[in-house]
C-alpha cells in the first residue's frame, strides 16, 4: 500500500513540473504575465526606450529584469537599446524576467528602419606578368556608410593584410587565370562579396647578372694557360649564350655566342693586367652585363736566393714555416757525429731546428742529440716560441733499435726548452702539429697494445704540455699517420697510409704481392674527418692495386679538401697507363666526396710531397722527379744505363680545376729532393735535401746537405 502512495506522489510531482515548465515556456507564472508584444520598429541611430511594463505585467510580486548579451541595458524599468549595436535590418534582443519563484526569457524583435547601406566592393579584372606583384587597396574600392570595414578571402589566391590584397605571380606560372572572391563586412554584420579574375601573362625575364668569375676579381697569380669561367642563371630557364669581352688595355670582343660558361684563353703575357666582361643573352631580347673583372699575370717563379746547409753526414729539412717577421723556421735532422764503442764507430742523429731571416741568413740553430732523433714538423706558437714534433729513441746507429718515442718539445723564442712530451713504444712518431685556442693538437703513429699493427693517434695537449685526451683511428693492420689540417668549421681532416680493411679503413679493397713466400701489403690513402674534440665524423679510403701514399693535406676556405701524394696504381682511384710512380692531387668535398683526381709525372718515378693554395685558388706543389728530360747526358750516363736515375726537385702549379699551368725542375747531377714548401711574401720557399754539388745547388759538404730555395 505504501509503495502505491509513494508512486502516486512521484507522478503528481512530475505532472506539476511539466505543467509549471510549460507555463514558463510561454512566459506565464503565478508571479507575472508576458504581454502580447509584436515587433518594434525604430530608426537606425536612435535610442530605443521601452517600458518593461509594456512587456511584462506583475501580479503583485517584485520582478527583476536583465538583458541577455550586450545589445541593451535596463535602467529605471526601461529597456534601452542603441540601434547602432543591432544587426540590420532586423535583430532580436532577449530580456530575462526574474521573480523569487519563476524566471522567463522574453524575446523582442526589433526592425531597424533606414539602416546604412551594405558595403559595396567593386574590383576590376587584373592583368600582370610573371614575377610581378599585385597590390589592391580594398578600402578605396569599397562604398559603405560604415568606417569600420574588414575583408576576407572567400576563395582564390593571394593574401589580405589589413585592407590591402597582395599576390605575386610565379616566374613560370603563365599563362593562367585565377578567380578570386573577397568579402567586405561592416560592423553591422552586413557584407558583400566581389569576384574578379587575375590573368597572369607570359613575360621574358632577363638573365641574372653573371657572377663567380674565375680568376676572382683582382687576383695576381701565374695565369698563362688560363680557362676563364663564370656562373649565370635565367629566371625563365631560357638557354643562354654569352659574348666575351677581353683585353689588357681596352675591352674588345674576344668571342660571341658561347654556349658554355668557360673559355680557354690563348697564351697570356706575364706581368700584365687583363680585364674581362661577360654579356649574357637569353635570345628573347634579354641582355645583362657582368661587372668588369680583372686579374694580373705573374712570371713563372725564378730562384732568388738559396742556402745549402750541412756537414759531412746526412742533413735534411722536412718542414719549413714562414714567420711573422719575414723569416723562416725549419725542422729536420742532422747526423750528430761519430760515437765510439769497443768495436766500431756508429753514427747518431740529432733533431735540428734552424731559424733564417727573410734573406736566408742564419739567425740561430739548435740540435737535440738524444741518440737518434728526427723532427717532422714545427710551428710558431702564440708566445712567439715554437713547438717541434717528431720521434726519438736512445739507441744510436742507423736503423738500430725498435723502440721509438713520439716526441714534442716546446721552445721559447730563443730556442730554450720549456717542456717536453713523450709517448714511448714500438715505432711511435709525431708527424704534424697545430695550435688551437686552448692548447695543441699532435698527429702521430702509435703502436697498438692489442695487435702487432700501428694506428693513427690524435693527441690534445694543454699549454703546459700535459695530455688532455688521446684518440686512436684505423683498423687491425697497419696505419701510418701523415698530415692533418683544420677546416673552416674547426673540424680536423687527417690523412694516413693504411693496409687495414676494417675500422676506419672499412671498404678498403686491399692489395698485396707474394714473392717467394713473402707477402707484401700495399697501402691505400685513408682520409678521416673528426670534430675538434676528436669524435669521428666520416672516413674514406682511396686506392688502387699497388702502392698509394699521401704526403700532405690542406683544406680550402670553402671546406674543399686537397690531398697530394704518390701512386704506383693504374686502377681504382688512380687511372694511369704506366706502372711507375706518379704524383697525385685529389680534391674532395667537405663531406668526403671525390670531386676530381689528377695524376702527374713523366717517364720516371715522380713524387709530390707538399703544397699550398695560390691566390687564384689553385695549388703550388713541390716534390722530386726522375722525369726531367733536360738533364744533360741523362740518356748516356752509366747510372742511366745501369737502370738507376737520380731525382730533381720538382715544382708545378695547377689551377682550381687541377689543370697543369707550369712545371719546372731544379737541382744538379745527383739526388735532389724537396719535402716542404711555404708561401712567403711575393714568392715561396722550399726545402729538403740534396747530394748534388753543381747545378742549382753549387756546393755540398758531404753526403746529403739540407737546402732552402726561395723563388719569386
Amino acid at each position: 500500500m505504501m509503495k502505491r502512495i509513494l508512486l502516486a506522489a512521484i507522478v503528481g510531482f512530475a505532472v506539476l513540473a511539466v505543467v509549471s515548465g510549460f507555463g514558463l515556456l510561454n512566459g506565464q507564472s503565478a508571479d507575472f504575465e508576458v504581454l502580447e508584444f509584436g515587433s518594434v520598429t525604430v530608426e537606425y541611430g536612435e535610442l530605443l526606450s521601452l517600458p518593461v511594463v509594456d512587456i511584462v505585467r506583475s501580479n503583485g510580486t517584485a520582478l527583476a529584469f536583465s538583458v541577455v548579451g550586450e545589445k541593451g541595458r535596463i535602467e529605471n524599468d526601461l529597456l534601452l537599446i542603441d540601434t547602432k549595436s543591432l544587426s540590420c535590418p532586423k535583430d532580436r534582443v532577449e530580456i530575462v524576467v526574474q521573480s523569487e519563484r519563476s524566471r522567463s526569457v522574453v524575446p523582442i524583435e526589433i526592425v531597424v528602419a533606414n539602416p546604412p547601406l551594405s558595403p559595396a566592393l567593386a574590383i576590376k579584372n587584373q592583368k600582370l606578368f610573371e614575377g610581378e606583384s599585385l597590390e589592391i587597396d580594398l578600402k578605396e574600392l569599397t562604398t559603405s556608410d560604415s568606417e569600420d570595414i574588414f575583408f576576407e578571402i572567400v576563395s582564390g589566391v593571394g593574401e589580405i593584410q589589413g585592407s590591402e590584397y597582395r599576390y605575386t605571380a610565379g616566374h613560370r606560372e603563365a599563362p593562367v587565370a585565377h578567380r578570386v572572391t573577397i568579402k567586405a563586412i561592416d560592423n553591422l554584420g552586413q557584407w558583400h562579396c566581389e569576384t574578379f579574375n587575375i590573368i597572369v601573362m607570359d613575360k621574358n625575364h632577363w638573365p641574372e647578372e653573371p657572377y663567380s668569375p674565375y680568376p676572382i676579381d683582382g687576383v695576381e697569380d701565374f695565369l698563362n694557360n688560363l680557362i676563364l669561367s663564370w656562373k649565370c642563371e635565367d629566371p625563365d630557364g631560357d638557354s643562354l649564350s654569352y659574348t666575351l669581352y677581353f683585353g689588357s688595355e681596352k675591352l674588345e670582343v674576344l668571342a660571341g655566342q658561347i654556349a658554355d660558361t668557360t673559355y680557354t684563353l690563348p697564351s697570356l703575357e706575364p706581368d700584365t693586367e687583363y680585364s674581362w666582361q661577360v654579356v649574357a643573352d637569353d635570345g628573347k631580347g634579354g641582355l645583362i652585363r657582368s661587372p668588369i673583372w680583372s686579374f694580373k699575370t705573374k712570371r713563372i717563379p725564378k730562384l732568388e736566393w738559396k742556402r745549402v746547409i750541412g756537414n759531412d753526414g746526412r742533413d735534411s729539412f722536412t718542414k719549413i714555416r714562414p714567420l711573422s717577421d719575414g723569416g723562416f723556421i725549419l725542422a729536420g735532422s742532422a747526423d750528430a757525429g761519430l760515437a765510439s764503442d769497443s768495436s766500431a764507430k756508429v753514427l747518431s742523429r740529432a733533431g735540428w731546428v734552424v731559424k733564417l731571416d727573410g734573406n736566408g741568413y742564419f739567425a740561430w740553430q739548435k740540435k737535440f742529440d738524444m741518440g737518434w732523433t728526427e723532427f717532422n714538423d714545427i710551428i710558431q706558437t702564440y708566445d712567439k716560441g715554437f713547438l717541434v714534433v717528431g720521434k726519438s729513441h736512445a739507441s744510436i746507429g742507423l736503423g738500430s733499435g725498435e723502440e721509438s718515442s713520439l716526441l714534442a718539445i716546446k721552445l721559447d723564442r730563443y730556442a730554450n726548452e720549456s717542456w717536453r712530451f713523450k709517448i714511448g713504444g714500438n715505432h711511435n712518431e709525431a708527424v704534424a702539429v697545430v695550435e688551437i685556442e686552448d692548447g695543441y693538437l699532435i698527429l702521430g703513429t702509435k703502436s697498438s697494445h692489442e695487435s702487432a699493427g700501428k694506428s693513427v693517434v690524435l693527441i690534445k695537449l694543454d699549454r703546459s704540455g700535459s695530455e688532455v685526451w688521446q684518440k686512436s683511428f684505423g683498423g687491425s693492420s697497419f696505419e701510418r699517420a701523415v698530415d692533418f689540417n683544420l677546416d673552416p668549421n674547426g673540424d680536423i681532416v687527417i690523412v694516413a697510409e693504411t693496409t687495414s680493411m676494417d675500422g676506419e679503413a672499412e671498404g678498403n679493397s686491399g692489395s698485396h704481392l707474394s714473392i717467394n713466400g713473402l707477402t707484401l701489403e700495399f697501402s691505400s690513402v685513408l682520409v678521416i674527418k673528426v670534430s675538434i674534440n676528436g669524435e669521428l665524423l666520416w672516413a674514406k679510403v682511396l686506392g688502387g692495386e699497388c702502392e698509394d701514399s699521401p704526403s700532405s693535406v690542406k683544406v680550402a676556405s670553402n671546406g674543399d679538401i686537397f690531398v697530394v701524394g704518390s701512386t704506383s696504381s693504374t686502377r681504382g682511384a688512380f687511372s694511369r697507363k704506366t706502372s711507375d710512380y706518379d704524383g697525385f692531387i685529389i680534391k674532395l668535398s667537405e663531406e668526403g666526396e671525390v670531386l676530381w683526381t689528377k695524376c702527374l709525372g713523366g717517364k720516371g718515378n715522380d713524387f709530390l710531397e707538399d703544397f699550398y693554395f695560390t691566390p687564384s685558388g689553385g695549388v703550388q706543389a713541390v716534390g722530386f722527379s726522375e722525369s726531367n728530360l733536360e738533364r744533360k747526358g741523362l740518356e748516356n750516363t752509366p747510372l742511366k744505363r745501369s737502370g738507376l736515375a737520380y731525382s730533381d726537385i720538382w715544382l708545378l702549379q695547377l689551377d682550381v680545376d687541377g689543370n697543369l699551368l707550369w712545371e719546372e725542375y731544379l737541382g744538379g747531377e745527383l739526388e735532389d729532393v724537396s719535402l716542404a714548401v711555404a708561401s712567403s711574401g711575393d714568392g715561396f720557399a722550399l726545402t729538403g735535401f740534396s747530394a748534388s754539388s753543381d747545378g742549382d745547388l753549387g756546393s755540398n759538404k758531404g753526403n746529403y746537405d739540407a737546402f732552402v730555395f726561395y723563388l719569386e
